[in-house]
């Protein structure tokens, strides 16, 4: 017999791999993982980030025929329901079987196919780590700030008010800002 064992083939070391992977992460994720970001918890996982991404609202539209309001509901507390970790993860599990067929298999026959496929995937791995860290140093972290500097500005606001004795002396107050716009006259 001059086959390759299913073992030795790229399409069965990648398969065990994954499976060596995938029973762990669930048991983790089942365990752990779901309740992580639940009620402005602290962690996120990517089911949860990706769920909140819009994945909610399409798999309730699409398989469960659920209200759209409850998709919401649920993308705000972050509790999804099992059946929406199933899809997610049976689409994980076909999409990885797909990629093997459709990727893995035309970059072990031609090695400009697979440095073709290695520099697409670096850039796109550039690109979306570069939005990622976008997201995380400037969204998420600008609402913390912002709820941070808003009790200060308040406190400022309440000061000016107590003091100079009117609700016209706020620092929310920009009714006058007009005043001061450089129009380029040099006046």
């Amino acid at each position: 017999d001059d086959g390759v064992s299913f073992v030795q083939s790229i399409f069965g070391a990648s398969l065990l791999l994954y499976v060596a992977w995938f029973i762990p992460y669930m048991i983790w994720l089942l365990a752990i993982g779901l309740d992580l970001p639940k009620n402005n918890g602290r962690f996120d996982t990517v089911f949860h980030a990706n769920m909140r991404n819009g994945l909610c609202v399409r798999f309730g539209t699409l398989f469960f025929n659920r209200p759209i309001e409850r998709s919401i509901e649920l993308n705000k507390t972050n509790e999804f329901e099992m059946r929406d970790l199933g899809v997610y993860i049976t689409g994980h599990v076909l999409g990885y079987i797909a990629s093997l067929l459709l990727l893995a298999y035309p970059c072990s026959l031609s090695r400009y196919v697979h440095g073709s496929l290695l520099f697409v995937c670096t850039l796109m791995c550039t690109w979306r780590g570069g939005q990622r860290y976008t997201y995380y140093s400037t969204k998420m972290y600008s609402q913390l700030i912002r709820k941070e500097f808003a009790v200060d500005l308040q406190s400022v606001d309440d000061a000016l008010s107590n003091d100079f004795g009117g609700d016209d002396v706020s620092m929310n107050n920009r009714d006058c800002d007009d005043q001061f716009i450089d129009d380029g006259d040099g006046g």
